[in-house]
């Protein structure tokens, strides 16, 4: 009688088999092999070790299910050259502004930009966080040239042409009718950090898990880990109540720049590189949006602390729970 495979048996064979193929990759079919793992049940047993070590971090896994590819991520401790090293350049950055009025956001010419930096704009549904990616993709148009690519979860073409055209203070096309940026559908692409070019500003408009909000961590070292000259600025979903987007502190620990934006309203939550003596610890901005897409009345404002805010419209704040600062 043949002896019964069991989880732990197969489990066993799968790290033993492994040991010697550190610096490799490797496929299913390769670990079925060297384990041994001939029917579907031992297969099944090596798919779960094999998915055990990646959650555990033992194993990085690349691709879908049939094609994926298993390597041994790098343990040790590199140790860098910080004398000679141009790792992190400063990039020249625009922020949003009016085109309307003369208002704008006191960081901007503030904050220090390099490249390999992740710039983070968390935001309940519908507050203007694309407005805000396009209007960076537009105000960035001149300083980055053609290395612009902007990345959208949920494309309309002819909706978001009808949003360039509100934007009528920057040309969106070349003089040869070409459009003067990349405009990508996520949804075609297989994983967030294959859609980065390295030396591009990439603009992604948003990062959708699923419900998989555990992943963001992973999800956001892969960006960065792409990027060489480049930038990412990345929205994201949030709850109301809170600051931070959908994934919690993982979704902080990497951004050198955090904003987290309500309706009208855009808090600084981190900068790691602040100039000429700015502090934004604690800036609030209330902004109005004029027709969905151009940045208007942009001021400091600060939380209302009348007895009734937020309980009647007759509030100083008329209920939005912010009062201008200088109130």
């Amino acid at each position: 009688m043949a002896e019964e495979i069991t989880y732990s048996f197969m489990a066993e064979r799968v790290e033993t088999c492994l040991e010697p193929h550190k610096g490799e990759k490797f496929r299913y079919r390769d670990i079925y092999s060297w384990a041994g793992a001939k029917d579907a049940q031992a297969q099944k047993y090596v798919a779960d070790k094999l998915y055990s070590m990646v959650k555990q971090g033992i194993l990085e896994k690349d691709g879908s299910r049939a094609e994926s590819v298993f390597y041994f991520p790098d343990t040790y401790v590199t140790e860098k050259d910080w004398i000679n090293s141009d790792d992190g350049e400063i990039v020249p950055f625009m922020w949003p502004c009016s085109h309307i009025d003369d208002s704008f956001f006191s960081f901007d010419g503030n904050i220090t930009v390099r490249s390999k930096s992740l710039i983070v704009i968390s935001g309940e549904s519908n507050v203007g966080k694309s407005a805000f990616c396009n209007n960076i993709l537009a105000a960035n148009l001149d300083v980055w040239g053609d290395r612009i690519n902007l990345l959208q979860s949920e494309v309309n073409s002819s909706l978001f042409r009808a949003i360039t055209k509100k934007m009528a203070w920057v040309p969106f096309v070349s003089d040869k009718g070409e459009s003067r940026f990349h405009l990508y559908d996520m949804l075609e692409l297989p994983d967030w950090k294959y859609a980065i070019h390295p030396d591009r500003l990439n603009i992604i408009d948003w990062v959708s898990l699923d419900g998989d909000f555990y992943k963001i961590r992973e999800v956001m070292k892969g960006i960065r880990k792409r990027l060489d000259k480049g930038v990412a600025v990345i929205a994201m979903q949030k709850k109301s109540g809170t600051d931070l987007a959908e994934g919690g502190v993982y979704t902080e620990h990497l951004a050198s720049v955090y904003f987290s934006m309500e309706w009208g309203i855009l808090k600084i939550r981190k900068i790691k590189e602040p100039l000429h003596g700015f502090k934004p610890q604690g800036k609030i901005y209330g902004f109005d949006l004029d027709d969905g897409a151009n940045y208007t009345d942009i001021r400091e404002v600060k939380k209302c602390t009348s007895s009734n805010c937020n309980k009647s419209k007759s509030c100083v704040c008329k209920g939005k729970g912010y009062v201008d600062k200088t109130y």
